[in-house]
């Protein structure tokens, strides 16, 4: 026996019908996504709570923090993207990218270290123009040329030069003629040998 559910009732000609939407669409477990868990949702919050400190601190002045804040915003974003993509995440954080703002928070940075050197050096008097040329060139010092050591063994003339070059040339001569006494002495056994 078949149930009789309860028929709903046409309207009459002229007359729309009234239906009311009650989702606007399918849960996520009907369309193979997984719902978000509670730890995930705890994630977007924090990316967009540092979101918030991030430009509180910008706006603040307080420059030294803005690479340390962006770090941590862009660690946090990386991990919401794993879950959310990125199109869902940017989203989420009102299509603010922070792998752009990182520049951003390291110039501040840098501008803000420079601005306190610039604060904490003294202003040192600087010297007047008025005064002799001697008075003027007082401290300056006149840099004196380097000797290279490498300079002169690069030329054949240098290398003569001195002792252990007379030195070499002596024993040079004493192989040359070690060499014509032994070449000598040879030819003279050959000589020998020959003869008899």
């Amino acid at each position: 026996m078949a149930q009789n559910l309860p028929q709903h009732e046409e309207a009459e000609e002229g007359e729309e019908e009234e239906l009311a939407v009650v989702i606007d669409k399918a849960p996520k477990a009907f369309t193979g996504e997984k719902p978000l868990s509670q730890d995930q949702l705890t994630m977007i919050d924090m990316l967009i709570a540092l979101k918030k400190v991030y430009m509180n601190a910008k706006s603040a002045e307080e420059y030294e923090l803005l690479p340390q804040l962006i770090d941590q915003t862009i660690k946090i974003f990386q991990t919401v993207k794993i879950f959310l993509g990125w199109k869902e995440t940017k989203e989420k954080v009102d299509d603010w990218n922070p792998f752009k703002e990182r520049k951003v928070a390291e110039f501040w940075a840098n501008h803000a270290k420079e601005q306190k050197k610039k604060k904490s050096k003294p202003k040192v008097e600087e010297p007047t123009t008025t005064g002799t040329v001697k008075e003027k060139l007082k401290g300056y010092k006149i840099p004196k040329k380097k000797k290279n050591s490498n300079a002169g063994a690069t030329k054949p003339h240098k290398q003569n030069r001195g002792k252990a070059a007379q030195k070499r040339k002596r024993m040079a001569e004493k192989k040359s003629w070690r060499n014509v006494t032994h070449l000598a002495q040879a030819m003279l056994d050959f000589k020998e040998a020959a003869e008899q």
